[in-house]
């Protein structure tokens, strides 16, 4: 079989694919590990959503790259429910999301103070911090949540601000 490489013809279609599909990888992995998923559970979910994204990739090839982004974040929501279902388990984001970040994955005391913290945050802001730590900007965060990206700055202001006092031991001085 001679392939279209092979052939010197190149598919517009796939290397569009191509383009889109590191881009959006990594990004779908954050936003599962925002929902509590493992590294390695989060990498296998986006890899899964992208092979969905890839088999209606001729239907989407026209469409902006936001309406891409967003079938793309739908198909991994899909994902994950779908391996929900199969484990039996109906838990929401905040309670895998603790159990992701278990005490015996951490290093050190302090380590430990800081996950704990940031399970204390308002979901927003726990969102805001994860997706940040994700290597997310403001604007993308602003932009994947449907929130005007002042308040996400905002926002994350407050969970360092918060985060550090908590850290600091001055919790009751804010």
């Amino acid at each position: 079989m001679v392939t279209l490489a092979a052939a010197g013809r190149r598919d517009p279609v796939r290397e569009s694919f191509e383009e889109f599909y590191p881009q959006c990888r990594l990004r779908l992995a954050g936003r599962a590990r925002m929902h509590g998923l493992s590294q390695e559970d989060a990498l296998d979910a986006a890899q899964e959503a992208m092979l969905k994204v890839f088999r209606n990739w001729n239907s989407l090839h026209g469409s902006s790259a936001g309406e891409r982004t967003n079938y793309a974040t739908r198909a991994l929501l899909s994902v994950m429910i779908d391996g929900w279902r199969r484990r039996g388990r109906e838990a929401g984001a905040i309670g895998l999301m603790c159990a992701s970040m278990a005490p015996g994955e951490v290093e050190s005391p302090s380590s430990s103070d800081a996950l704990d913290r940031i399970r204390g945050l308002p979901a927003e802001q726990r969102a805001i911090v994860l997706l940040t730590h994700w290597g997310w900007k403001p604007r993308e965060i602003a932009e994947d949540l449907a929130l005007d990206p002042d308040h996400v700055r905002r926002q994350l202001h407050r969970a360092r601000t918060r985060l550090r006092a908590g850290l600091s031991g001055t919790e009751g001085e804010l």
